[in-house]
């Protein structure tokens, strides 16, 4: 746990290490049961949990959720347009 802003007790450390592969589900039992323990503890390390966990999902959510039409067929325009003076100006 912080005893203050700038100090970190070796746990924190620990979860700032191990934070992607924690959150990945990537870590050994021993080490994710440690992690878990002192997240649940630690205000600081929930918090950073919690944020790298709502910053998945934003990226998730954003992922799946497909442009408008209008938007997708205004890109392919600009791209086939692109495409096509870069071809004239080869020649």
């Amino acid at each position: 746990m912080h005893n203050d802003e700038t100090e970190k007790c070796t746990p924190c450390e620990q979860l700032d290490k191990f934070l992607f592969e924690y959150t990945d589900g990537e870590l050994d039992t021993d080490r994710t049961k440690s992690l878990e323990k002192h997240i649940d503890n630690c205000p600081y390390c929930r918090d950073r949990v919690d944020a790298e966990l709502h910053v998945r999902e934003l990226v998730r959510r954003c992922y799946f959720e497909q442009a408008p039409s209008s938007l997708r067929t205004r890109v392919i325009s600009k791209v086939r347009m692109t495409h096509l003076r870069i071809e004239t100006q080869d020649y």
